[in-house]
């Protein structure tokens, strides 16, 4: 309690009357007290208050005034970004769930590899097996579909044509599939794979060293991958076709079917998740491949996809005219008939079909991606050739490396013929 408290209760002025109440101001009035009022001593108080209330207006108004400025705006937006940029920092070092989801699809690519005995679990170095894989079984797998291709379609012209056709009346799928299924196998891009495994065994290939031609046999693979069942039945028809027009017995054949199905098992169910694994190891995500966005990150066009072939016409060829001084000359001469022009032999319109099949800017891409001979004009024969004969390397070469066509040495009374080494030379 108060002392003023203490004092009200000494003299109990609660149980006093107004009067009485009265008389005691008057009676402390006339003897010189003074009654000092709250409101009094808070004067001064009251009066700085208000002019704190000035300022502040003064400060609102001229803030006012700054805001409207465009130097207040550009420092408020700097501000902001570096508030911004701090609030960056701060969930970049808080654990996200993004992180915790890339730190789970590198473990899970890593075991995949791992247990599928592609890579080691660091995955930077291949494992030897994967590497003797592809060399022999995988391989092989690649050169089996082409090898099939050229003996059914290239071995006889007649049948091979025949047989397009009959193929092309059902539905011009089924050749434009086992045309891309030959096509898989590319020499080059298998002799980059295996460079340093051949020739230094011993040493570890790095995974990221394969990253390039990997991904070109993963993206060719990835293109059939939805018409593998399709793949299979197209060669069936075409065997089937095979042994209606050359009236041969279908027990000589079953050999083909088995190494038809058996390379397909091979590609799609042993080497395609492999490669799948890696190329998700390359792009540091799972992709799924039921996913549109894979197509996408392969670069695959539409152009690229089966579905845009039209049915097989037999190419007609024209016999090249005499200019007319040339006419001129020989005006006194008898001109051939005209059976005698169209018919040619078949190795030459044979080696025009294989002419025209390819485009001079489809070689130049394919043949000289360097652009050294950009300076030589499309129209000069001698590059077309030089150019063809790239072609049947890059075709027919693996007859030289391959262990699977056995050459037999003939023995003639002129004495002993190597046909491997005729070749080669």
């Amino acid at each position: 309690m108060s002392k003023i408290d203490k004092t009200r209760e000494n003299v109990k002025i609660t149980d006093l009357d107004e009067k009485s109440r009265k008389d005691l101001y008057n009676r402390f009035v006339d003897a010189g007290g003074e009654v000092i009022k709250e409101n009094k001593k808070r004067g001064f108080t009251e009066f700085d208050r208000e002019k704190q209330k000035q300022y502040r207006q003064r400060l609102e108004e001229h803030g006012k005034k700054k805001r409207t400025s465009p130097t207040t705006k550009t420092t408020d937006n700097r501000k902001k970004a570096q508030s911004g940029q701090e609030k960056k920092k701060i969930t970049e070092t808080q654990p996200s769930p993004s992180f915790i989801d890339r730190i789970i699809t590198r473990w899970s690519i890593r075991l995949h590899l791992y247990f599928m005995r592609v890579a080691d679990f660091s995955t930077i170095y291949f494992n030897p097996y994967f590497l003797s894989q592809l060399d022999h079984e995988y391989k092989s797998a690649l050169l089996e579909l082409q090898l099939e291709y050229l003996d059914i379609f290239s071995k006889s012209q007649k049948t091979g044509n025949a047989i397009i056709q009959k193929l092309d009346n059902l539905n011009p799928l089924y050749f434009e599939l086992i045309d891309m299924a030959a096509g898989m196998f590319d020499r080059t891009m298998i002799n980059d794979i295996l460079e340093h495994s051949i020739s230094m065994p011993d040493a570890p290939q790095r995974v990221s060293d394969l990253k390039r031609p990997l991904i070109e046999l993963y993206r060719k693979l990835y293109i059939v991958y939805p018409y593998q069942q399709l793949i299979h039945s197209s060669l069936e028809k075409a065997l089937e076709l095979r042994i209606k027009i050359e009236k041969g017995k279908s027990s000589t054949y079953s050999a083909h079917r088995k190494r038809i199905k058996n390379s397909l098992y091979i590609l799609y169910v042993k080497l395609f998740p492999r490669l799948h694994w890696l190329f998700c190891h390359y792009n540091n995500s799972i992709i799924d491949l039921s996913d549109p966005a894979l197509a996408m990150v392969l670069n695959i066009t539409d152009d690229e996809r089966p579905g845009k072939r039209e049915k097989y016409n037999p190419p007609t060829f024209n016999v090249p005219t005499a200019t007319p001084s040339d006419q001129e000359d020989t005006a006194v001469e008898e001109s051939p008939s005209e059976e005698e022009q169209d018919i040619l032999p078949d190795n030459v319109t044979r080696g025009l079909q294989l002419m025209n099949r390819y485009s001079m800017e489809e070689l130049r891409t394919k043949f000289d991606p360097k652009k050294q001979l950009e300076h030589i004009s499309s129209d000069d024969k001698i590059l077309f050739a030089s150019l063809l004969f790239h072609v049947f390397d890059h075709i027919y070469s693996f007859i030289l490396t391959t262990n699977k066509i056995k050459f037999e040495t003939q023995f003639t009374p002129d004495g002993k013929i190597d046909y491997r080494s005729r070749l080669t030379d």
